[in-house]
Order: C-alpha cells, then structure tokens, then sequence
C-alpha cells in the first residue's frame, strides 16, 4: 500500500469483526491531564516525564490500565485534579471518584483493582470516556470529536475526551466505566441510545469489542453468545471458566479459535511505509450444551 491509509474506513469496508480486542486489565485508572498529549499522556504531556513515568509504574504495579482524560481541547487550567479509580472485573465492578490536589498526589494512594482507595466517593452514574487521541491516530480525532460531543448532550458531565483506547481502526471508540464495556464504530446518532442502554444496566451488543479485564477469547467467546441469544443485559452472561480456546458460560461451552483474515494492511492511520500485518478475528468452531 502507498499514501495515506484511513484505517477506520478500510477496517469497515473488509468487514473486520471487533471482538475480543478490548484490554485485559481488571482495572482503570482515569487521570485529568489538561493540555496537549504526545503519543504517550503520561510522559508526554504537562505531567512531565518523570512524574508522568512514576504514575505509570504505580499504575502498572497495582493491575491498572492508565486512560488520560481532559474536558475539550482547547488549554485550561482545573482548580482540582479529577481521577477515578475503577474495578472492571466481573462481579467487582466500582467506580471511586478522587479530587486532587496535584496528580502527584496519587503516589500515596493504595491503588488496587479489586477495591477503592478509601480516599474518594463511589459513584453510580457510568462514565463515558470517547478517545480523540489525534496524536495516536487521524481517525480516532475525525470520528472521535464529533461522537464526544453527542455524547456530552446525552451525559453531560460525565463525558471526557480519552487517550487511546486501543483499537483506532474501530474509531470512534469508547469506553463506558465501570461497567468495563469496550465500545467502537459508535456513530454520533447512536450516542443517545448507547448511553441510555449503559445507564439501564444494559451493553450495546453491537458496538461491542469487548469487556474488559477478561482474556480476549473469553471476550470474543461472551459476544458471540450475546449475538446468537440476543444478550445484552450486563449480568445476563456468566463466564465459568476457560481452558485454552475453550470457554464455558450460562451453561455453554464454546470452542473459538484464532484465524487469519487474509488482509494484511497497516493498523493505524498514515502511509504505507507503517507496518503491515494481519489481524486476526475469533470464530466459534462449536457452540454445545456444557458437560455437567
């Protein structure tokens, strides 16, 4: 491939299926960090590299997966720092906002994804975070912006602008916490219903990448039942247990495997001397009534 790759548009276009491409952490850490983002928000950004680079340790140490957020692009300077704690794991979901004085503050919290800090309140309502992480990649900015901003009419408040959240090819990406529901190829008219869904306890199946803090076959595994039995509330799948590419959930056992999709392309916006590789997509090869 030569010249400019639009990596969102070409990803649609082959029909490449988002499952199992949601991150695995059993926790987020969602810091404010105002200002311009570099590839990297924590090192490259006003934090600076060595606070930056000491927040991402401590994050990396406690299991947390570190996601930037700021109110809108242009520069401002918060009275307080916003962050939030949030445990993704299933059955351990929480969600605890942190006002702080400084993001150094952070480095003297416990931080755990199995429980809150104890330094800041629970909160009920969902969080929305929409990357537009233009550094990263062109589709995440053009599809992103005008998706963050439906969503900002729907919740407002609760609406940040993301760092990277994997995946720019399935832009625009989200992310709705603590619920841990992965989210892409979200257009802007569908803001008002993906939001109401999240907020009844309910996951959109068809925007689904994954949920996160579980294995990516298990992910994949999960979203193919809720397509074939029309799942979508977030309790309505039960995950017993997986051995390699065998999953087992809601009495079901389910073989996946791993197969080519026999388009090799770059991942990411740009030219086409950017690595190209094939991605991959899951498939079931058995869906059968689990052993007793």
């Amino acid at each position: 491939m030569s010249g400019y790759i639009d990596c969102a548009a070409l990803s649609l276009d082959l029909g490449e299926d988002m499952a199992g491409t949601a991150p695995t952490e059993r926790g987020v850490l969602v810091l404010e960090v105002p200002g311009p983002w570099g590839r990297e928000v924590l090192t490259e950004s006003a934090l600076g590299e060595e606070l930056g680079g000491r927040i991402a340790a401590k994050a990396k140490a406690a299991g947390l997966r570190v996601q930037g957020v700021r109110r809108q692009h242009r520069r401002y300077v918060p009275d307080r720092v916003h962050a939030w704690v949030a445990g993704v794991a299933p059955g351990a979901h929480f969600l605890e906002a942190l006002e702080l004085d400084t993001a150094a503050d952070l480095l003297d919290l416990d931080l755990s994804t199995d429980k809150p800090t104890g330094a800041g309140t629970i909160e009920d309502e969902p969080l929305f975070l929409v990357c537009t992480h233009s550094t990263r990649d062109a589709c995440c900015a053009r599809r992103g912006l005008p998706l963050c901003r439906e969503i900002s009419r729907a919740a407002p408040g609760r609406t940040w602008h993301s760092s990277h959240l994997g995946g720019h090819r399935f832009a625009a990406t989200m992310a709705v916490l603590p619920m841990g529901a992965w989210l892409g190829r979200v257009a802007p008219d569908r803001a008002a219903d993906v939001v109401a869904a999240c907020r009844a306890g309910r996951v959109p199946v068809e925007h689904m990448r994954g949920m996160a803090g579980q294995a990516p076959v298990v992910q994949a595994a999960e979203i193919e039942l809720r397509r074939r039995e029309g799942i979508d509330a977030l309790d309505g799948v039960r995950v017993h247990g997986h051995e390699g590419d065998r999953v087992r959930m809601n009495g079901w056992e389910l073989e996946m495997r791993r197969v080519p999709t026999g388009a090799p392309r770059s991942l990411s916006c740009g030219h086409g001397t950017l690595k190209e590789e094939d991605p991959g997509r899951w498939e079931a090869t058995r869906v059968s009534p689990a052993a007793a």
